[in-house]
């Protein structure tokens, strides 16, 4: 059998299996496709390890092809000394026998990359991949919104963009609107029952977070003027008519307004969440999208204040640009298995007036670097600069890069080491603090404008080579 990058020299005689981490939702046909051949091994912790990913209790691995309920099944590189795999075909698929549309997360040993050669749509594929073909956004200069409308959460559905909008007045509240892709930047409309509140979200340092149950319904957890917590959720999922009206949900802890967050699959991580107003944390929350309910995770190791954090297709979340007075800039990476801290190589060149925006840094294609958007939060009006920083994360070393004339399609420029400068107006301190990702085209959405009131979302995609 032929492998691509299969890790065995044979010149030295060496072979260097490295520790994957994965995470997969369950079809119908309970299997999924690593994205590259799992070692075999005597030793069970060598073998692949399956952990469910509400609360990674793990699974039973078994030889059968047929698993029962809770147990998985490798198909492993043929092998005619071990008579359990002597006779697989070595597709590098798994079957897993718990429900339909829940989430796994899965730990192995990689020997070589697989090509995907075969389309098959029953297949769990990998978290953001596509038969190993990353998905692109196509209308790079994204969409308008009115004034006093910006667009600060968004997410691709269909053919739609869906944005949760904020005002930089609180008694128009948080809306969500849509606008059609790739129509020339359309303008936003308002869906019936897309108000989320009409009054008292106004709150000038807090964030606003948003995610997306399984079933498409969208939640939004914010900080409001009154200093109070209030989270919603949409009663139909994302859809261009009407969202239905929306239900409260809770929280573990009450306020978030200084955290940073990120959704991967069902679940969103929180950390320098604090239910002390007006204070940085060290506290980390595991929210279930779908049950709307949270667990606490291990503490950070320190404060954290604004920032963003991003799934590193490895089983890791990246916590990137503490803006707390005497971390600013630091770099932590969570182990979600082990539910651990790493300090990693800070980001040079910030200032606590140099925010990184809730949700900007996503993962290029190659999984290699952080592209990460930046800027004056404190400015809020006319003359506004975002700076983009690509950072790599082996090395840890970071650079500016260009991000060219808004033109659709037009690609990022990595070697450049020039600045962006943009003219901006949104409400005072809600651009990069509450700017997010959207997390199935993988690009950032940053608000933005030509020097009028006109709110006009800039795709950046994640598409550079590092």
């Amino acid at each position: 059998m032929r492998i691509s990058n299969y890790r065995r020299d044979p010149f030295s005689a060496t072979f260097s299996p490295v520790l994957k981490t994965e995470i997969f939702q369950i079809p119908s046909s309970k299997i999924i496709q690593l994205t590259e051949y799992p070692l075999y091994s005597a030793l069970s912790t060598d073998r692949p390890r399956v952990f469910r990913f509400d609360d990674l209790t793990e699974l039973t691995e078994t030889f059968s092809p047929s698993p029962v309920v809770d147990q998985f099944c490798t198909d492993y590189i043929p092998d005619p000394n071990i008579p359990q795999i002597a006779d697989r075909e070595g597709t590098a698929r798994m079957k897993i026998n718990i429900n339909t549309g829940d989430w796994v997360i899965v730990q192995y040993y990689g020997i070589g990359r697989n090509s995907f050669i075969r389309s098959d749509d029953s297949i769990s594929y990998a978290f953001g991949l596509t038969e190993n073909t990353p998905e692109t956004i196509l209308d790079y200069r994204g969409f308008w919104s009115t004034y006093p409308w910006f667009p600060t959460s968004t997410y691709i559905s269909g053919d739609r963009y869906y944005s949760i909008a904020v005002s930089d007045t609180a008694s128009r509240g948080l809306r969500l609107v849509t606008a059609k892709i790739n129509q020339n930047t359309p303008t936003t409309e308002l869906i019936a029952n897309g108000d989320l509140t009409s009054s008292n979200w106004f709150k000038a340092d807090s964030r606003v977070h948003s995610f997306l149950a399984s079933d498409g319904r969208i939640g939004c957890i914010w900080t409001d003027s009154t200093n109070t917590y209030r989270g919603k959720i949409s009663t139909n999922p994302l859809n261009a008519s009407d969202m239905g009206g929306w239900t409260d949900i809770a929280f573990p802890t009450a306020f978030n307004q200084y955290a940073c967050s990120t959704q991967i699959g069902n679940q969103v991580y929180f950390f320098g969440a604090n239910s002390v107003l007006n204070t940085p944390s060290n506290i980390a929350v595991k929210y279930n999208a779908d049950t709307q309910s949270g667990v606490l995770l291990a503490n950070l190791p320190n404060n954290w204040q604004y920032g963003a954090c991003e799934y590193d297709g490895n089983g890791g979340i990246w916590l990137i640009g503490n803006m707390l007075t005497g971390q600013v800039g630091q770099v932590l990476r969570y182990d979600i298995l082990t539910n651990t801290y790493e300090t990693k190589t800070a980001i040079s060149g910030l200032s606590s007036t140099l925010s990184i925006g809730n949700g900007g840094a996503i993962l290029n294609a190659e999984q290699t670097h952080f592209i990460i958007t930046r800027g004056d939060s404190n400015l809020g009006g006319v003359g506004f600069k975002f700076t983009n920083i690509l950072y790599n994360l082996a090395a840890g070393d970071s650079k500016i890069i260009l991000i060219p004339d808004q033109k659709k399609g037009t690609p990022i420029d990595g070697t450049n080491l020039s600045e962006e400068k943009s003219s901006i107006n949104p409400p005072a301190n809600l651009d990069t603090r509450t700017g997010q990702i959207n997390k199935y085209q993988n690009g950032i959405f940053a608000c933005q404008n030509d020097g009028t009131a006109v709110g006009r979302t800039t795709i950046i995609r994640n598409t550079i080579k590092g």
